[in-house]
């Protein structure tokens, strides 16, 4: 009983001395906690008048800043910086942005955008490595253009020392967690080769760090049109593409790491995988692809003048192949060495209500190139072959040559009329 008696008066003493003390705690907290909500709002009104003082200069700094910086003729229409938008980073708008050759000769448009903004975060400057957050760019327009004497309308920036490039980037490194390109246009047109790649109705959204030793990229693009040509011959034309893929990148190597990722052309999904590096002036490439599970009807999708027409009334039925590999230095001047290969097997197809099909359908054909200039490429098809209400229908095809000049050798025997279908 005179331990339990000793142990209450203790814990009476224990509570009358934290009782006896909370008053002043409670007061000297309330009293620092008003002097921080005040100095606080002071400093947010300070910031936010600064920024609103610095607004009208804004846009004319950047400006400058850019036009500085490349040999072209930067201009937009609207600038705007803000610390809600993106809080607590910082988050800069230019609007109507066009970029122009410098030379009158020269004054083609190169690009145009309706918007670009970009959030990061401002003290991260002082640190070492700038983090943005987020980077936005709505309806661009960019033109590439080489002409046939070799001029191309993208060099723009300026010859600096490579020392001193290298030693100026190495202080700070950069972390990109979002950017995303809304209904983009891209055309890229080579007349000393005859290639063109025009990239219409691009959406293109991609996630992950490209600081650090290494990273993973996922991406997912969508594009309404896209044709393409090499040497004058067309590959692609208007077709709508989607590439969706989880990239793993080696980034003090540069080496990206491609596997199971899918590129869809119109309704045919092929799968790629491989690496591919990026050297100092040019692209080194080791891809394999195959379509997954294609069809006959996959496979003719890709053909404009029937996925523009009646395209979900074409029944078709037939096992399809195709695959191929690129490999190789893509450079100035320079292809990798790339083939495709295609086959399909006991086909058939037709339009829902026409009674008139193509039945026995068989074809194989490739393009080679073995690396190097674009005129090396031949194109050959031994084998196309197919009957019409019992009539038989052979074709072969082959191209060499096709930039410089072209050599096409084919041979036909038989008859369609395509009015049947």
């Amino acid at each position: 009983m005179i331990v339990y008696r000793q142990k209450a008066v203790i814990n009476l003493d224990v509570l009358y001395c934290i009782k006896s003390r909370n008053p002043f705690n409670i007061k000297k907290m309330n009293k620092f906690l008003k002097i921080f909500l005040v100095f606080l709002v002071l400093l947010t009104a300070v910031i936010v008048f600064s920024l609103q003082f610095m607004k009208p200069r804004l846009g004319g700094y950047i400006k400058q800043m850019l036009n500085n910086s490349v040999d072209a003729r930067v201009d937009y229409d609207r600038a705007d910086i803000s610390l809600f938008q993106a809080f607590p980073g910082v988050s800069v708008m230019l609007g109507d942005i066009r970029v122009l050759g410098k030379e009158p000769e020269s004054r083609d448009t190169l690009a145009i955008a309706d918007r670009f903004s970009v959030a990061f975060d401002a003290l991260s400057l002082f640190t070492g490595e700038f983090k943005v957050h987020s980077v936005r760019v709505d309806r661009p327009r960019i033109m590439i253009r080489k002409d046939s004497a070799g001029n191309s309308n993208w060099d723009i920036f300026p010859a600096t020392d490579d020392t001193e490039t290298v030693r100026d980037t190495s202080r700070l490194s950069l972390s990109l967690r979002d950017f995303r390109i809304r209904e983009g246009f891209i055309a890229m047109y080579d007349s000393t080769k005859g290639n063109s790649v025009v990239i219409d109705g691009l959406n293109h959204e991609m996630r992950g760090r490209l600081d650090g030793k290494s990273s993973t990229l996922v991406t997912r693009n969508a594009v309404n049109k896209l044709t393409v040509s090499l040497g004058g011959l067309p590959l692609i034309q208007e077709s709508r593409t989607s590439f969706n893929a989880k990239i793993d990148a080696d980034l003090e190597k540069r080496k990206f790491t491609l596997e199971d990722n899918r590129l869809g052309l119109n309704d045919l999904d092929i799968v790629f995988n491989g690496t591919v590096s990026l050297l100092d002036s040019a692209v080194n490439t080791d891809l394999d692809f195959k379509a997954d599970k294609a069809a006959l009807k996959e496979f003719l999708s890709l053909l404009p003048a029937i996925y523009s027409n009646n395209y979900e009334k074409l029944d078709a039925e037939g096992e399809m192949a195709l695959s191929g590999h690129v490999k190789g230095l893509y450079a100035e001047g320079q292809l990798p060495a790339f083939r495709i290969d295609v086959a399909v097997d006991n086909g058939s197809f037709g339009y829902q209500g026409v009674a008139v099909k193509a039945q026995k359908v068989g074809f194989r054909g490739s393009v080679v190139n073995p690396g190097g200039d674009a005129d090396k490429t031949t194109i050959s098809v031994p084998k196309l072959s197919l009957s019409i209400d019992g009539e038989p229908f052979t074709m072969s095809l082959a191209v060499r040559t096709p930039v410089s000049d072209p050599y096409i050798e084919a041979s036909v025997n038989g008859s369609v009329d395509l009015a049947d279908f």
